[in-house]
């Protein structure tokens, strides 16, 4: 669908993903939204060398993580992406701890340290306390109605609104924090390609 719009996409291995070994995986640990952000802003410089791209108009989109790091360019990478479509992010550890089953506050533990000691690195690791300098659009996609559920991109939208950010968001029903079924797919999806297709292609339309 992406493509048949004109828009091409290209996945970034960050620091911290899986099967390149531990010490590929532990990388970005204390360091989230900023070491693993690293390595997609590196995507970036190497798509403005292909002459089928234009490096002026590029978005980012992502879920689960994903959503995450595209939350962390919003706010720590102002001026790089003309949109950002984070799909079932999180924006705020502190909040996420405050959250979640057991088994996802013990991972964030092994990989933020413990939330009592460690306080200043969940939130310099959250975007959502970096937003006063962000510039690009965000469009906030979330499931709703079902659990496991999650507030996390409201709360971002609201932070968004706070600092006067251009946003928007939407959830789609009877899922959980995803949006996994074919029928709220058929809708989300255009959606985003509308999203994107307004803010990159706008500059050369104008």
């Amino acid at each position: 669908m992406f493509r048949a719009q004109g828009i091409c996409g290209v996945g970034a291995n960050i620091r911290g993903s899986s099967g390149y070994g531990r010490v590929f995986e532990d990388a970005n640990n204390g360091d989230w939204g900023h070491g693993d952000l690293r390595d997609v802003l590196a995507g970036v410089e190497f798509l403005k060398m292909l002459d089928y791209v234009d490096g002026e108009n590029m978005g980012i989109h992502g879920t689960s993580y994903g959503g995450c790091m595209s939350m962390s360019a919003a706010g720590f990478a102002p001026g790089v992406f003309k949109a950002a479509v984070p799909h079932a992010g999180y924006g705020d550890w502190l909040a996420f701890d405050g959250e979640q089953e057991l088994r996802h506050r013990q991972l964030l533990r092994y990989e933020l340290g413990d939330v009592t000691t460690n306080r200043e690195v969940y939130e310099r690791c959250s975007p959502i306390h970096h937003l006063a300098q962000a510039t690009t659009p965000v469009f906030l996609v979330h499931g709703a109605g079902r659990f496991p559920r999650s507030d996390a991109s409201l709360l971002f939208a609201r932070a968004l609104e706070q600092a006067y950010k251009s946003y928007e968001y939407k959830v789609y029903p009877n899922e959980c924090y995803y949006v996994r079924s074919p029928e709220n797919l058929c809708v989300m999806l255009p959606d985003i390609i509308d999203f994107l297709e307004r803010y990159l292609k706008e500059e050369r339309r104008s």
